[in-house]
Order: structure tokens, then C-alpha cells, then sequence
């Protein structure tokens, strides 16, 4: 691809983070990034990358670096930080002001010796990011009909509010734009996709809204209301443009599919015999994911199939989002040693290599990138058909097996 196929503009993504160790979104960024950071570079540019949530940061983008996921000498921003960079000529600094009735939480270190502190009081809880000295840096407190943001200097001076961590999230993206020449927003976060969809109404601005789930529920009621704002809004998959335009026809001018690609650093080349009854499911371990069901699904095919496929195993790999669950699945597989929970592997995907079957129990998907890396391992495919992704990637019969399960019923993928 020739650099001159993109467009002559300051080229950013923005994310609530940019973590290691993570699939779906994260993957879909990264690839990107090494992608189009290549033919910025031959223009002395970069893809800026803007993250936005108060977590530590250079561990993960340093670790990123080392897997060949993130190009080195990439431009990776975090709000926090940029803040605690800024210099501030007022009177001394001042120790923070305990909000009245605070019952602190554990605290968390972020980088630059930063912490962040929960806290307690009479209207809810909020939390304190600290600058490495002890001093506020930026305090989320809750207001009763949401959060008010303050960003306050080191002498405690008010430098900025905003009603709500959205307003908070599109000032400092907005404040990231060069003055005097075109932008190109490209957000995988929807939760901050509706703030940020009114700087498509700027001519100076372009912004794109990947959606990488379906994007029912009430965590996207604001994106659903602005959905044809967006100057593009990507989906995955023709179902999911079908029921956009269906919701407003106005998305019928700016809703474009573009289907992920296969984002692994190289492809997965079977090297020895399958292993003909060992199952894999490659899912971060989250309530969407649908491993419940995948562990009920094993233990019945245990049950009533064990004595015709001996040595049935189901390894699950992915990272450990959601403790709490993790340990009602374990629960759940009752001890059984044949359910196993890995939790994230770099090597996970070679998985498939020696794997019988993948199977996808999700509750709902995107896409679903673990279907082309099973596809590409030669690995046989059992899917939930989900909304959106399954369907239009497994031909039933043909490239594997779409199923129709839910809470109540899994017989259908013991079964396939």
C-alpha cells in the first residue's frame, strides 16, 4: 500500500487503553497501527495513539513493543500523564484536601509514580488521581445525577471542570489536533464514540466509530442516538449495518463494513498429529464469552459420549477479566481435570494447531477473530450463532458447524 493512499492529515486512535495480554479491540488497533504507522513514518508522521483511562501504562506499551505488536518509537499518549507532564507556575504545592466523610479504598500505583485513590463519601463513591509528589492532579466525584471532573494545579488552583468523564475525554482528544490542517479520529471505544461524535461537524475533523459488538444495550444508548453523526460509523458485518439503518436510516450514508483481519504476527502451521478430542476456546474470561456454557456443553458430552472419544479435554485460554467468575466456572466444571483454565497465553493461538475443534459459545460478538485463527491452524469450528459474526464466517456444514444455544439449552453444540 502506498503512502500516498492516505489522506494528507494528522492520523489518531483513541482508546480507553492499551494493554498487553488483550484480544478483540486491542488486537484490531495494534494491527492497524502496523498497518499505517509504516507509511506515516516515511512521512516523518506517526499514528498517535490517545488512551484515556487512569490505569498504568508503560509497562503494558513497553511489553506490547517486545511482542512485535507495537512498532518501537510509536507515539502512545495517556491523558493522566500528559496532565501530570504539564508545568504549572503558581504558589507551593499543597497537600490534597480529603473530601469529608472519604473512607479511602487501596490504592493503585500508575506510572510516573501517579496513584490513584478511591474514595467514599456522601454522594457516592469517586476517586483522586494523584500526581507522584501527593498532590491532586484530577479528582472524579460523583454529583448524584453523574461526575463532575476537576483538574486541578499543584498548588491547588482549578484549571479545568467538566460535568462527566466524556466532556473530560473530548476536551483533551480535541486539545491533541493540530491547528491549521485536517484530522482523522478513528474511535474503538464506544463509550466515548458519542462524545466524540460531535467534532465530526467540525470541517477540520474526520471521525470514525469502529464498532467491534453489537451495539444493542444500554452501554450504547448514547452511541445509538449519534450513530449517524459519525462521518463513518464501521461495523463488521452486513447484518449489523442492516439493523443500523434499520434503527435510523440516516446511517444508511455513513455505515460501512469493513470485516477484521487476521491479526496474527504470522501464521499458525500445523506441525504434528491432532490431538482428535481435545476442544479449545480462545476468550478472555467475561460473562459475554459464554463459558458457562461451553463447561456445561463439556460435562455432558463427558457424560454420555466419553466412552466413544476417550481422552476429551476442553483447555480454555485467555486473560482473566472477571475473578469472580472465573471461579464460579471453576465451580461449575467441578473439579472435572479435564477442564482446564489457562488464562492468557502469548502461545495460545499456536493452541489450535494441535486442537481438534474450537468452539465459540458467545452471548453476542463483533466478529469473532478466534474463527479465522482456527481457520487458518486448520482446526474444525463449532459456533454459537450470535449476533453478528459467526453467521457470516462459518458456513454450516461446509467451513464448521453454527449452532443454537442459550442459558437453558447446549445440547445443539453437544451435538455438532
Amino acid at each position: 500500500m502506498d503512502d500516498d493512499a492516505l489522506p494528507d492529515a494528522a492520523h489518531f486512535s483513541v482508546l480507553g487503553s492499551l494493554e498487553s495480554g488483550k484480544g478483540g479491540t486491542t488486537a484490531v488497533l495494534l494491527a492497524r497501527h502496523r498497518l499505517l504507522e509504516p507509511m506515516l513514518r516515511a512521512r516523518g508522521e506517526h499514528l498517535v495513539v490517545l488512551t484515556f483511562a487512569p490505569r498504568p501504562c508503560a509497562e503494558h506499551w513497553e511489553r506490547l513493543e517486545a511482542e512485535g505488536l507495537l512498532l518501537p518509537g510509536s507515539d502512545v499518549r495517556n491523558l493522566y500523564r500528559d496532565l501530570a507532564g504539564r508545568r504549572h507556575d503558581g504558589g507551593p504545592p499543597r497537600p490534597r484536601a480529603v473530601p469529608t466523610g472519604v473512607s479511602d479504598g487501596a490504592a493503585t500505583p500508575l506510572d510516573d509514580g501517579m496513584v490513584l485513590q478511591p474514595w467514599a463519601g456522601p454522594d457516592g463513591r469517586g476517586q483522586d488521581v494523584l500526581r507522584a509528589d501527593g498532590t491532586l492532579l484530577v479528582r472524579i466525584a460523583p454529583t448524584g445525577e453523574g461526575e463532575r471532573i476537576g483538574w486541578t494545579a499543584p498548588d491547588g488552583t482549578t484549571l479545568g471542570s467538566w460535568d462527566g468523564r466524556d466532556a473530560f475525554v473530548r476536551w483533551w482528544v480535541e486539545g491533541q489536533l493540530p491547528e491549521g490542517r485536517t484530522s482523522v479520529v478513528v474511535s474503538d471505544r464506544h463509550a466515548v464514540g458519542a462524545a466524540l461524535a460531535d467534532l465530526a461537524s467540525r470541517l477540520d475533523v474526520v471521525v470514525v466509530q469502529q464498532l467491534h459488538n453489537p451495539h444493542t444495550g444500554p452501554a450504547y444508548a448514547g452511541l445509538r442516538r449519534t450513530a449517524s453523526a459519525f462521518d463513518r460509523l464501521v461495523v463488521l458485518t452486513e447484518r449489523q449495518r442492516a439493523d443500523l439503518v434499520a434503527m435510523d436510516p440516516a446511517c444508511a450514508r455513513s455505515t460501512v463494513v469493513v470485516a477484521n483481519p487476521r491479526v496474527g504476527a504470522s501464521a499458525v502451521v500445523p506441525t504434528g498429529p491432532r490431538d482428535e478430542h481435545r476442544v479449545v476456546v480462545l476468550a478472555r474470561i467475561h460473562r459475554q464469552k459464554g463459558l458457562d456454557r461451553a463447561v456445561v456443553a463439556f460435562r455432558r458430552l463427558v457424560d454420555e459420549h466419553a466412552h466413544r472419544f476417550p481422552g476429551l479435554r476442553l483447555d480454555v485460554y485467555g486473560k482473566v477479566e472477571d475473578r469472580a467468575l472465573l471461579a464460579s466456572l471453576q465451580e461449575l466444571a467441578g473439579g472435572d481435570e479435564r477442564i482446564r483454565f489457562h488464562g492468557y497465553r502469548p502461545d495460545a493461538r499456536e493452541q489450535l494447531a494441535s486442537a481438534h475443534v474450537l468452539w465459540l459459545t458467545s452471548r453476542f460478538e463483533g466478529y469473532g477473530l478466534a474463527i479465522l485463527e482456527a481457520f487458518e491452524a486448520g482446526a474444525l469450528v463449532v459456533a454459537n450463532d450470535c449476533a453478528y459474526g459467526p453467521a457470516e464466517l462459518v458456513h454450516d456444514g461446509r467451513t464448521g458447524f453454527l449452532v443454537r444455544i442459550d442459558d437453558d439449552d447446549v445440547a445443539p453444540l453437544v451435538d455438532a
